[in-house]
């Protein structure tokens, strides 16, 4: 189908953020990791839509993320700079001028932020720059032949929001400090249930815990800060434009899970445990009572038939029973169920309940096309 390209992205970086967390994470923050980035609240929607987003995060994420192994595994400078600058070409021309933004801004400051000048001015450099432009000119010069130079530029510079957004005297006060207020709240919800382990990383001792892998963390932030100031200052700032960061968002949780399970490993998890257990039983309550919101208007696109909702909320309850009673499995099998089932409660929450909802409120296409 026409998504196929999305779910097929969503899978290859799933797995890719769980091999860059093997790079300094055991098994359990590990599956953290790409468990959270599979099941964040946003990417249920991203990931399945027929649009560019999955496969830009694919390609974006999987040049900060291949860049930084590289770099940590010590690989050839040429081979981890050509692998990064060649994935972030491919994602311009998926999506445009924030791949360079994005990549450039994250591993050049953190060259600066290191020192490494010797891999900063280094020939593998060069080489990588080299084949990130060879890669833009695979279909720049032959589009070029075809339509001449104006309409290149036009492709990465025509587009109104970019005109509407980036001029400062196109925002209005009002919906500035609006959207300076709400959108890292919108962020916080959008990587939901995950977002707030998150947080972690400021607590004292979570740095001293990390005599080598504090640089991966340093990294995630890295990337994080040079791409927040794009989306959180301009007005028109969306949160869809975040997500070739779930990535690294994703790797942040699981670090926090990682740091938990060592720093205080029965009275951590007992906590986790207890409100992940709270938030799925929660979630299977609206679905087991959503087929009487057909009572009231407002709510009654959220109404499942009986058969459906009963299905959908004994799923959900089955996980937050089998994640209350996993404290009886002998750590890390018993944790590793917690995250599992979170997961899989968040897939059936949004995957059936919320996607019946945006179905019903959607219409009939088949009518809608036969009007037109």
């Amino acid at each position: 189908t026409i998504r196929l390209h999305a779910v097929v992205a969503s899978l290859a970086t799933t797995l890719l953020v769980y091999g860059y967390a093997r790079t300094f994470l055991g098994r359990l923050g590990s599956l953290a990791a790409g468990a959270a980035f599979a099941s964040f609240a946003d990417w249920f929607q991203m990931g399945r839509q027929a649009e560019t987003e999955a496969i830009f995060t694919l390609l974006l994420g999987g040049a900060l993320l291949l860049w930084h192994w590289g770099v940590v595994r010590g690989w050839p400078d040429w081979v981890f700079f050509s692998v990064g600058y060649g994935l972030m070409a491919a994602a311009m021309l998926a999506k445009g001028m924030q791949a360079p933004v994005y990549f450039v801004g994250a591993t050049w400051l953190h060259l600066l932020l290191t020192r490494d000048w010797k891999r900063m001015f280094s020939i593998g450099h060069g080489v990588g720059l080299a084949v990130g432009a060879g890669v833009v000119a695979c279909w720049v010069v032959p589009y070029a032949r075809e339509l001449g130079w104006g309409e290149v530029a036009m492709v990465w510079t025509g587009d109104p929001a970019y005109h509407v957004n980036g001029r400062v005297s196109n925002w209005k006060s009002s919906e500035f400090f609006r959207h300076l207020f709400t959108l890292p709240f919108e962020l916080f919800a959008g990587t939901l249930p995950w977002s707030p382990l998150v947080l972690l990383v400021f607590l004292r001792g979570f740095r001293s815990a990390w005599p080598t892998g504090w640089r991966h963390v340093v990294f995630m932030w890295t990337c994080i800060g040079v791409a927040l100031p794009s989306i959180w200052i301009p007005p028109g700032g969306l949160p869809r434009y975040f997500a070739p960061l779930f990535p690294c968002v994703a790797v942040l949780a699981g670090a926090s899970v990682d740091w938990l399970q060592r720093a205080n490993p029965t009275g951590a998890w007992m906590v986790l445990r207890a409100l992940a257990s709270v938030l799925m039983a929660g979630m299977g309550a609206v679905m087991a009572l959503s087929p009487w919101l057909v009572a009231f208007p407002k709510w009654s696109g959220f109404a499942e038939p009986v058969p459906v909702a009963f299905a959908y909320a004994g799923v959900v309850f089955l996980m937050a029973a089998a994640t209350a009673f996993s404290g009886r499995i002998s750590a890390p099998a018993g944790p590793r169920v917690g995250i599992v089932c979170m997961a899989v409660a968040m897939a059936v929450y949004f995957s059936g309940f919320v996607m019946d909802f945006r179905v019903r409120r959607s219409g009939n296409p088949s009518e809608a096309m036969r009007a037109i």
